[in-house]
């Protein structure tokens, strides 16, 4: 054993002893823990030995037990580990992954590699990529509100959209085009009228 483990409690078993009693009993109890080889004391040490070696003993089976066990248990993880290796996965099994890892990409982009759509207004249900709400931003200044608008719509009627920028570029025209008719056209004066003839027809009474 390459260390020596002392309780508190074996102090009260040395009480009795001297200094020098102390010192060779601590000392024959290290040669011990290390070769093995019970001591030969002569002191009234050798009247505390027995529970001194006993306590050397019982460490020393301890740990011979903790070491054997962790050897074993680094074993078995190694063959296990081996097993796992040389075993191929199922065919089944490497075509759920391949589906895993299409579904991850699926996820992350769109089958072009360029950035997926992702749910915009309060019900969530209008896709439009960042690219495509910043520039509708851009081109209508109601982009927000009528985001809102089309989302209502949507929830309510159970519809979708193929290209939910194009149907909100759409709903903008109709929407521009609808207030322009509604707002009233500037019409041209009208002309004087030429009331001559109703002062002729005065005079000429």
């Amino acid at each position: 054993m390459e260390y020596l483990k002392i309780f508190t409690d074996f102090a009260r078993s040395i009480e009795p002893l001297d200094d020098a009693e102390r010192g060779r009993l601590f000392s024959a109890m290290l040669a011990y823990a290390e070769s093995g080889q019970a001591p030969q004391l002569t002191g009234n040490e050798r009247y505390v030995w027995p529970t001194a070696q006993l306590h050397i003993d019982r460490e020393t089976e301890y740990v011979s037990k903790k070491r054997q066990c962790g050897a074993m248990g680094a074993a078995s993880r190694k063959a296990k580990e081996s097993t796992a290796k040389q075993t191929p996965a199922p065919s089944g099994q490497k075509d759920k992954d391949k589906d895993k890892d299409k579904d991850k990409d699926k996820d992350s982009s769109s089958p072009d590699g360029e950035e997926k759509p992702r749910p915009r207004g309060p019900y969530a249900n209008v896709y439009l990529t960042d690219r495509d709400l910043e520039s509708f931003r851009a081109e209508y200044d109601g982009a927000d509100q009528l985001i809102r608008r089309m989302g209502e719509y949507l929830a309510s009627s159970g519809k979708s959209y193929q290209n939910y920028l194009a149907a909100l570029r759409s709903w903008a025209r109709k929407e521009t085009a609808e207030k322009n008719r509604g707002s009233p056209r500037e019409r041209p004066a009208p002309a004087p009228r030429d009331n001559s003839w109703m002062t002729r027809y005065i005079k000429g009474q």
